[in-house]
C-alpha cells in the first residue's frame, strides 16, 4: 500500500526524471531565446543604419542637384529633379521649400505624406518612424549661402520583409541548436541518472513484494554505483534473515502438523494468536485466525437457544481461566467443555477439545487448544448401532416370514415378475416410442416394485424400481437429455432387465433357506377346520343343491388369505423408514384373522406398502414437531381390517400433520388440473401430484396414490381419503357400491 502510494504521488507531482527533463529543457530553451533576441535586435539595427545611410547619402544627392535651381529660383528644374527623385520606388514622400517660404515650391506625394508646413516649421536630420525614413537636408548654393531645405520619406516595407525572412533564419538557427542540446543532455539525463534510479526502485518494490533475487546491476563508480551496490548488499540480508525465518516457522509448523490435531492458542480475549496447525484450517476452514475462539466454538445464535447459552458459559470460563494460577490450572479445566458441535454447510463435525495453559512469571498468558474430530469415529460407531439393530429387525421378518409368511413372499415374486413383464410388454408395444398413459403405467409397477422390495430388504431390487422411475421422470418432465428418446428406452430395458435379475437372485435365496426348497414356491397355508368341513361335505355333493352351494362357499374360504399375511413386514420395515428419515413410529394392526379374497389378497400387500410409506413420507412428524403440537414423539400408523358382506373394508390412519390443503391444489395447477372443483382429498390421486419438494427413498415423485387406485380399480374396490390439519390422515379401501365401513376412532 505504501509503494503504490509513493508510485500515486510519482505520477501525480513528476519523477525525478521528468524533473530533470523540464529543467534542462527551460535552461535551453531560456538560453536560446536570449540568443534568438539578441540576434533579431542586432539585425534590426544593422538593417535600419543601412536604410539610414542610404536615406542620407539620398538627401545629400538630391540637396546637391537642387543648389543652382533654388538658388536661380528655377521652378521647372525643381520639378524635374522631383520627377526624376520619383523613379526610385522606396521614395513615399519629398517636398522642397525656397528658404524662409511658408509653403513647399515642390511636392512629391506618392503615399500619405508628413504635414507639410513652412520650411522654418522642421529641423535637419533624421527621423525614424515605423513604416519610414524621413531626411530634412539643407539645400546650400554655391555661393556657399543656404537657400532651402529638402524632404524626403523612404519606405521601410522592403527591408521589413527582408528582416522577417532574417528573423525566421534566425530563430531555426536558435531552434536547432537548441534541440540538440536538449537530446543530449536527456540522454545523458536517463542514460546514467533516471534509468539506474528507476531500476532501482523496481527492485526495491520486488523486493518488498517478496523477490529474493531482487537485484541491481552497477554500471559505475559514482554516487549511483554505490547506491544499487549498496541497496544489493542490503537485499542479500533481507534475503538471508528470511530464510531462516522461514526455516524456523517451517520447524514449527511441521511439528504442529505431524501433531494431527487442531491446535490454536488465544490470549485472555480470546483472539487467535500465533502458528495454528494444518488441522486446525481443515476443520475451523481458512481465514479463521481473523475471529476469537469462542466464534469458532459457538457461531452467534438467536439469544435463548442451547448454543447462545453455551457460548455465554464458556465465555465466563474464559475470564476466568486466564484469572487463576497456573497451579491451579486443573480445577478450571474441568470446566471447560469437552465436545462441541461445529455446524457447517456440509455436515455437523463432533469435535473433542481440550485446554492447556501458556504461562509465564506465574500468570497464564495464553491457553492452548487442542481440538480432535471425532465425527466419523461418531458416525461409525452409530452406524455399527443402528446396522446391529437393522440385522436384528431383519432377521426377526425373515424368521417370520419363514415360519408363517413365506406365501406372501412368494406371492410378492409372482406379482413382481408380472409387473416386470407387463412393463417389458408395453415397451415393446410402442415401436420405439413411448406415450402418457404408459408412462403413468410405468410409473405404477416401478413405484410398487420399489416399495415391495424396500419392505422385503430387497435392494438390488429397490435401486432398480428407482433408476425406472428416473428414468421415467425424465421423460415425463421433457428433460433436454431425454428428448432422444431411443437411448431412455434402451435404459428402460436395462433396467428392467436388472429388475428380473434380481427377482430371481431373491427366489433362489427363499429357495435356499427354505426346508423343502423349491416346494416352497407352491405351498399355501389353509385352515384346518375348513379341510375337514370340505372333507366331510363331500360324499353329499351329489345328493343336494344346498350342499354343493356351501361346497362352493368353503372352496372360496380356502383360496381367500387371512389379512395379517399381507401385513406381515410392514410392523417391521415401517420404523425403519421413519429411522432413516429421523421419524419415530408404531404400526398397530388389527384384524389379522380376517378373511382376504384371492383377487384383493393379489394387490393388498403393495397396496398396504404404499399406504405406509406415504403416512410415514407426508404424514407423521418428526419428533419435536410433533412435542411442540403436544403430541408423543412417536406416531402411530394404525391398520384395521373388518369382515363385509361384499368384501373386507380396509382402514389406513396415521396420527401425523393431515393434508396441505395450499400445497396440493398450488401443484395439482402446475399440473394443469381444476384445483377450484375438486376437493384436494381427490386432487391427491393426480397422477404426478406430490407435494415433496425433490423425490426421496420413500415418496415424491406423485406415483403412490394414483397406483394404489389404480390397482384397486382393478379388483372392485373404491378409496376414500379423509383428513384433519394437525390431527391424522385416514384411507378406507372398501368394496364398490358399498358404502365404507368406517372404524371407531382411537383415543
Amino acid at each position: 500500500m505504501v509503494a503504490t502510494g509513493v508510485r500515486r504521488r510519482r505520477a501525480l507531482y513528476g519523477s525525478l526524471g521528468t524533473k530533470l527533463v523540464l529543467a534542462v529543457v527551460a535552461i535551453v530553451a531560456l538560453s536560446s531565446t536570449l540568443l534568438y533576441l539578441v540576434l533579431v535586435e542586432r539585425e534590426r539595427d544593422g538593417l535600419l543604419q543601412a536604410k539610414q545611410r542610404a536615406a542620407n547619402k539620398l538627401a545629400d544627392l538630391f540637396a546637391a542637384s537642387l543648389s543652382a535651381p533654388l538658388d536661380f529660383d528655377d521652378t521647372e528644374a525643381v520639378g524635374a529633379q522631383l520627377e526624376e527623385l520619383g523613379t526610385d520606388p522606396e521614395v513615399t514622400c519629398a517636398a522642397v521649400w525656397r528658404d524662409g517660404a511658408r509653403a513647399p515650391l515642390g511636392v512629391l506625394h506618392r503615399e500619405a505624406c508628413p504635414e507639410l508646413g513652412g520650411s522654418d516649421d522642421r529641423i535637419d536630420g533624421l527621423h525614424t518612424s515605423r513604416d519610414g525614413v524621413e531626411v530634412i537636408h539643407p539645400v546650400i548654393a554655391p555661393t556657399g549661402v543656404r537657400v532651402g531645405r529638402t524632404l524626403i520619406v523612404l519606405a521601410l516595407r522592403a527591408n521589413q520583409a527582408a528582416f522577417e525572412e532574417t528573423r525566421i533564419r534566425l530563430l531555426a538557427l536558435s531552434a536547432l541548436p537548441a534541440l540538440a542540446i536538449t537530446a543530449l543532455l536527456l540522454l545523458l539525463v536517463r542514460g546514467q541518472i533516471v534509468v539506474p534510479i528507476a531500476e532501482l526502485a523496481g527492485a526495491a518494490r520486488r523486493l518488498g513484494e517478496g523477490d529474493r533475487e531482487a537485484r541491481v546491476a552497477t554500471r559505475s563508480n559514482d554516487e549511483i554505483g554505490e547506491l544499487g551496490a549498496a541497496f544489493n548488499g542490503m537485499a542479500d540480508a533481507i534475503a538471508e534473515h528470511e530464510r531462516q525465518i522461514e526455516a524456523a516457522t517451517q520447524s514449527l509448523r511441521e511439528l504442529l502438523d505431524n501433531m494431527r490435531q487442531a491446535i490454536v492458542a488465544f490470549d485472555e480475549r480470546g483472539a487467535v494468536v500465533g502458528a495454528v496447525s494444518r488441522e486446525a484450517r481443515a476443520l475451523f476452514g481458512e481465514g479463521f485466525e481473523a475471529g476469537t475462539v469462542g466464534d469458532l466454538l459457538y457461531p452467534a445464535a438467536p439469544p435463548g437457544a442451547a448454543r447462545a447459552i453455551e457460548r455465554q458459559a464458556f465465555d465466563e470460563w474464559l475470564a476466568l481461566a486466564f484469572q487463576i494460577p497456573p497451579s491451579s490450572w486443573g480445577e478450571i479445566a474441568r470446566l471447560a467443555p469437552r465436545d462441541v458441535v461445529l455446524h457447517r454447510a456440509d455436515a455437523a463435525r463432533t469435535v473433542e477439545v481440550e485446554f492447556r495453559p501458556i504461562s509465564r512469571d506465574g500468570a497464564v498468558v495464553r491457553v492452548m487448544m487442542l481440538a480432535t474430530d471425532v465425527s466419523e469415529q461418531r458416525d461409525l460407531r452409530k452406524r455399527v448401532e443402528t446396522q446391529e439393530e437393522l440385522y436384528e429387525r431383519r432377521m426377526a421378518a425373515m424368521r417370520r416370514l419363514v415360519t408363517g409368511g413365506g406365501q406372501v413372499f412368494v406371492r410378492f415374486l409372482d406379482g413382481a415378475t408380472q409387473r416386470i413383464a407387463r412393463s417389458v410388454r408395453v415397451l415393446d408395444d410402442g415401436g420405439g416410442k413411448i406415450h402418457a398413459a404408459q408412462v403413468d403405467e410405468l410409473f405404477r409397477h416401478a413405484h410398487t416394485l420399489k416399495g415391495e422390495a424396500r419392505a422385503f430388504a430387497l435392494s438390488d431390487l429397490e435401486a432398480a424400481a428407482e433408476r425406472i422411475e428416473e428414468e421415467l421422470d425424465a421423460i415425463r418432465r421433457d428433460d433436454p437429455a431425454a428428448q432422444r428418446r431411443g437411448f431412455a428406452i434402451q435404459a428402460l430395458y436395462g433396467h428392467l432387465a436388472a429388475a428380473q435379475a434380481a427377482v430371481a437372485e431373491g427366489r433362489e435365496v427363499f429357495v435356499a433357506a427354505s426346508p423343502i426348497g423349491e416346494a416352497a414356491l407352491d405351498q399355501i397355508t389353509v385352515r384346518r377346520a375348513d379341510v375337514d368341513a370340505l372333507l366331510a361335505l363331500a360324499p353329499q355333493l351329489d345328493a343336494s343343491g344346498a350342499a354343493g352351494l356351501r361346497a362352493a362357499q368353503l372352496t372360496r374360504r380356502l383360496a381367500a388369505r387371512p389379512f395379517g399375511e399381507s401385513t406381515t413386514t410392514l410392523a417391521d420395515a415401517a420404523p425403519t423408514w421413519g429411522e432413516e428419515h429421523g421419524k419415530k413410529l408404531r404400526v398397530e394392526i388389527e384384524g389379522r384373522d380376517v378373511p382376504v379374497p384371492p383377487a384383493l389378497a393379489r394387490v393388498l400387500s403393495p397396496v398396504l406398502v404404499h399406504l405406509v410409506r406415504n403416512a410415514v413420507a407426508h404424514g407423521i412428524e418428526a419428533p419435536a414437531q410433533r412435542e411442540a403440537l403436544g403430541k408423543p414423539a412417536t406416531g402411530v400408523v394404525r391398520i384395521e381390517a373388518t369382515s363385509a358382506e361384499r368384501g373386507p373394508t380396509i382402514v389406513v390412519e396415521d396420527d401425523g400433520r393431515g393434508l396441505d390443503d395450499d400445497a396440493i391444489r398450488k401443484q395439482a395447477r402446475s399440473l394443469g388440473a381444476d384445483a377450484r372443483a375438486a376437493p384436494a382429498t381427490q386432487l391427491v390421486f393426480a397422477s404426478g401430484l406430490t407435494t415433496l419438494s425433490r423425490a426421496g427413498s420413500l415418496a415424491g415423485r406423485g406415483v403412490g396414490l394414483s397406483a394404489v387406485r389404480a390397482e384397486l380399480a382393478e379388483v372392485g374396490y373404491d378409496v376414500v381419503l379423509s383428513s384433519q390439519p394437525n390431527v391424522s390422515t385416514r384411507v378406507t379401501l372398501a368394496p364398490r357400491k358399498i358404502a365404507p365401513r368406517t372404524s371407531p376412532a382411537r383415543s
